[in-house]
């Protein structure tokens, strides 16, 4: 399936309509791949996803409608893919006040090709590390440059 750029959010649901209920009949979805990745600028993008057909009501290669409903917004802590040190044990360097770093593990959530959630281990106004961490310790006092992400 290919739709308009325009016309598309990130997407973390949809309904599949079919047999004799029409709109009221709705199947689950989980979009499985968007090729190109959201993070690449397109005007078309095709959609993989996977549905729940236990109950055996759709054919293969038939529909009569899809509706995509857009989810709501997800307000949440997220920081560059690339403050995390080690993605076995999900740890970032933090710049405490005093200009010194500290070594925290942090409890991630989604992510996509520049951002990773974080649910846990971090506020808001703290500021961590993303770029030539090489050799960097805890209590290490450290000079930043701070850089607007958007």
């Amino acid at each position: 399936m290919t739709f308009a750029d325009s016309d598309f959010q990130k997407i973390f649901n949809t309904n599949y309509e079919a047999g004799n209920l029409g709109s009221a009949q709705t199947f689950t979805a989980q979009i499985m791949e968007i090729t190109p990745s959201l993070s690449k600028p397109a005007v078309i993008r095709s959609v993989r996803w996977q549905i729940d057909n236990s109950s055996g009501l759709l054919e293969p290669q038939n529909y009569g409608g899809v509706t995509f409903r857009l989810s709501e917004g997800h307000h949440c802590l997220t920081i560059s893919l690339s403050a995390i040190i080690d993605r076995n044990d999900s740890e970032v360097f933090v710049v405490k006040e005093d200009g010194t770093l500290e070594r925290r593990k942090v409890k991630t959530g989604i992510e996509d090709d520049k951002f990773i959630e974080i649910l846990s281990g971090l506020s808001a106004n703290e500021i961590v590390v993303t770029s030539e961490m090489k050799g960097l310790k805890d209590d290490a006092k450290v000079s930043i440059t701070l850089e607007e992400v958007s």
